[in-house]
Formats: structure tokens, C-alpha cells, sequence
């Protein structure tokens, strides 16, 4: 067989894989008046930002981001500070469906360990950081670690490879760090990257191979970030300066609910490409 057959084979083969891993995003932002409630689908690919819709009616602020049941959800904040867990789905058209109260202050994230199973933070007015366990099941929110820092406010993910929450929080000059959280231990918040810098409470996210996500907010403008454990962040893409990812709300999502206006990028030509590669690579190989 050709060697360079092979070789092609192989790069091409490569170059779709690529294509097929790249992250599907939504993220709440501010609407025209700044209130927290656009939802945008984040094309990691095409490095844009489409806004799809507005959730509810302007009188609730929303917080917080996660993926699952085949829907979203997200909390839903009044002026005076409460706190109701709601879910929606793309072809609603920024429809809500309220849940059920959490309480008060849940603005720094939500996620999702399975389709009954969530955590949130909840902040009070010092600053200080409370882990929930949220169960869909039962209706219930139970806090897990009522001492777990100070600052943990931009956003909270779950990544199932090893079963750790992740959280971005600040110090007390503003600086953002990523921290992993243990569910099962109190008081386990211990930093995973080094210090990212200031204004990084847009929201994170794990996508697997991908790595994490998150948004950050620095001199008026907000730039979605690749973080690295161990490491710092690295800009990505650029979301603008308006409207203001600020909200702690960034997540993994579907392809298969996305607007048909919007499509999702895809590598459908290296599928079509596939059955004359394979020819190409079985062709017998003639010598000159």
C-alpha cells in the first residue's frame, strides 16, 4: 500500500476529528438595559457571538448556567434578592419555567453532576461562599458547605473525569483564581490554576476534551478564555465590549436543538470525503 495514501488518510482523518470536538457554548448576558437575561450561543469555531434571545420579561436577573434533561437551567434572582431555580429549552423562545425557591443570593453558578443532581453558590452580604446541593427529584436545596471561602462568585462547573466541582473565585484585590471543589468534603476549595487576573466572572465550563472555558471581563470588554490546571488562561475570542458577560453563566450544550438560522459548525465535507478516501487508500498501489 502507498505510504503517502496512508499519510493522507491519516491528516485528513485528523482534520475532521478536530472539527467534530469543537465546543458548543451558551452564555447569559446583559440585554440592551444590561439586566441578565440574553442568552448567546458562543461558535467557538467562527470565533462569534450570536445573541438567540431574552429570557422572561425584564423583571428577574439570571445567573448561572448548566445543561441537562435535554433542557437549561439557570436562577432567576428578584430585586430583593431571591433566589428561584428555572429551566428552558432553545425553541422557546426565552419561555421560563420556574422550578422551585432556592432562597437568596445564588449568583455565583450552577452545574450539573447529573439530571437530578445539581450544586449552586450562594454569596451573602460579606461575601462569604455557600455550597448547595440541589435535588430536581425532591424539590430541595441543602447547603453542603456553609464555610467555603470567601469570593467564589464567576461561575462553578462539574467535570465528571474526576468528579470535582470547579469554581472561579476572587481574592480580596480582585484577582480570580479557579478553585477545585470536593462535594463530599467541607472546606476542600483548593486552587487549581495559578491567578488569572481581574474580572474573570463570566462563567466556566468543562467540555471534556476540550478543557475548560471561561469569560472574562477587563477594561469594558469580554473575551472568552481557555484555562489551563496548574496553569493561566489564554484568550480565545473576543465577545465585545457590549453586551457584559458578568453573570457567572457559561455552559456546554446541544447541537441538535440550535436554531436552523444559526447552524452549528460542523466538518459535513470530510464526511462526504470519507468513502472516496477509503477507496483512495485500498486502491492497489501500481509500480512505475
Amino acid at each position: 500500500m502507498n505510504t503517502n495514501k496512508i499519510r493522507l488518510g491519516i491528516l485528513l482523518l485528523g482534520l475532521w476529528a478536530t472539527g467534530a470536538q469543537a465546543a458548543i457554548l451558551y452564555a447569559i448576558s446583559g440585554d440592551d438595559f444590561g439586566v441578565p437575561r440574553r442568552v448567546n450561543y458562543i461558535d467557538t469555531v467562527a470565533a462569534t457571538a450570536t445573541p438567540l434571545f431574552d429570557l422572561g420579561s425584564g423583571d428577574l436577573g439570571f445567573f448561572g448556567l448548566a445543561f441537562a434533561n435535554n433542557q437549561f437551567y439557570t436562577v432567576g434572582n428578584s430585586g430583593f434578592g431571591a433566589s428561584t431555580l428555572y429551566s428552558f429549552s432553545l425553541t422557546d423562545g426565552g419561555a421560563t419555567t420556574p422550578l422551585f425557591d432556592l432562597g437568596s443570593g445564588f449568583m455565583g453558578g450552577i452545574a450539573a453532576q447529573s439530571d437530578s443532581q445539581f450544586y449552586a453558590l450562594a454569596n451573602d452580604f460579606t461575601g462569604a461562599s455557600m455550597l448547595y446541593s440541589i435535588d430536581l427529584s425532591t424539590s430541595s436545596a441543602s447547603p453542603i458547605d456553609p464555610a467555603l471561602g470567601f469570593g467564589l462568585a464567576g461561575g462553578l462547573t462539574w467535570n465528571a473525569d474526576d468528579g470535582l466541582l470547579y469554581a472561579l473565585g476572587s481574592d480580596f484585590s480582585f484577582i480570580q483564581t479557579l478553585f477545585s471543589i470536593d462535594p463530599t468534603v467541607p472546606g476542600s476549595a483548593t486552587a487549581a490554576t495559578d491567578p488569572l487576573g481581574m474580572g474573570i466572572i463570566g462563567g466556566v465550563d468543562y467540555a471534556g476534551v476540550e478543557g475548560f472555558f471561561a469569560i472574562g471581563n477587563e477594561f469594558g470588554s469580554s473575551e472568552l478564555l481557555s484555562l489551563s490546571l496548574g496553569g493561566g488562561a489564554t484568550s480565545l475570542m473576543s465577545l465585545g465590549p457590549f453586551p457584559s458577560y458578568t453573570f457567572s453563566a457559561l455552559t456546554s450544550g446541544p447541537a441538535n436543538d440550535f436554531p436552523p438560522d444559526n447552524p452549528v459548525p460542523g466538518p459535513p465535507i470530510l464526511w462526504l470525503m470519507l468513502p472516496a478516501l477509503w477507496v483512495l487508500i485500498r486502491r492497489p498501489h501500481k509500480a512505475n
